[in-house]
């Protein structure tokens, strides 16, 4: 019940705040010169920026498309990052996107511990929004693809109501075969400017890559779970909680089952320590 929840709760922060003390020491006894312009881990270049100037960077691949298929922005945390090591195909995918915007306090930290910090944090979650504010003033058509049930539509339907002017190109659920050719030619066809993909990674991004081609000049956004939050089915973290690293903790109490999904930071959390003191190396892939 609760209590069981409560205590696993506080096993895992016992347990990342020992890994964080440890680490904060070597952060001490290592010291290692940052690189502002670029940040970057395990091969991965962060695009440094605020939110505003993304936002700004995201209309421009609206209007000015770099190319004739889908562009994409790709919101990485601590999982993600495990992800990009384990999975050289995503690892592609990630670092030739348009954007990778750093999404997780954990990420956050782990960047400046390897003395390459960004200024800010873009939560995937926030710069949805805010592109879709932008959406609204510029006329853009925005198509909701993802999650289960109706929770896309839900989604769409807030922030409709949220940001008036607000055009849905056309919203639906994420579970279908991402071989099939016919929802990215649907999407295409909606004349959407904007596709928020919500179906985790790294199928999301791989998804859209496959099918660039037919989803053509669309600026695409991978958004994990945001939907689930936007359409109220779940509450996001007070500013305090995710302010101090623990975002991810909130949501797995009201979703036991994501347990699982978090066990990657831990290995996140190890591998950063072993990055920063020399005894680990990304893998070579150029």
């Amino acid at each position: 019940g609760l209590c069981a929840l409560t205590s696993i709760a506080a096993a895992w922060e016992q347990w990342l705040i020992a890994l964080i003390i440890i680490i904060a020491v070597l952060i001490f006894r290592h010291r290692r010169k940052k690189n502002i312009q670029t940040p970057s881990l395990w091969g991965i270049k962060f695009d440094n920026v605020s939110m505003n100037y993304a936002i700004s960077k995201a209309r421009g691949l609206i209007s000015n498309p770099e190319t004739d298929t889908a562009q994409l922005i790709v919101t990485v945390n601590a999982t993600g990052m495990e992800l990009t090591v384990k999975d050289p195909k995503f690892y592609e995918i990630v670092k030739n996107s348009a954007m990778i915007l750093p999404d997780g306090a954990g990420l956050c930290l782990g960047l400046k511990i390897m003395g390459s910090p960004v200024q800010e944090r873009v939560a995937g979650i926030d710069f949805a929004e805010q592109l879709c504010r932008a959406a609204s003033v510029e006329g853009w058509p925005v198509y909701f693809c993802g999650a289960a049930g109706d929770t896309s539509r839900k989604a769409a339907e807030i922030l409709s109501k949220k940001f008036p002017g607000l055009i849905i190109a056309g919203a639906r659920n994420g579970f279908f075969d991402i071989n099939d050719t016919k929802i990215p030619e649907e999407i295409s066809k909606s004349g959407a400017k904007i596709l928020l993909a919500a179906m985790g990674q790294p199928r999301q991004e791989k998804w859209v890559y496959m099918h660039r081609e037919i989803l053509g000049k669309i600026l695409c956004v991978g958004v994990g779970g945001a939907f689930d939050v936007l359409s109220g089915n779940l509450k996001r973290a007070p500013v305090w909680v995710q302010k101090i690293g623990f975002e991810w903790l909130y949501r797995m109490i009201q979703e036991p089952g994501r347990w699982k999904k978090n066990l990657p930071l831990i290995s996140f959390v190890f591998r950063i320590l072993a990055s920063r003191i020399g005894i680990w190396h990304a893998p070579s892939r150029d």
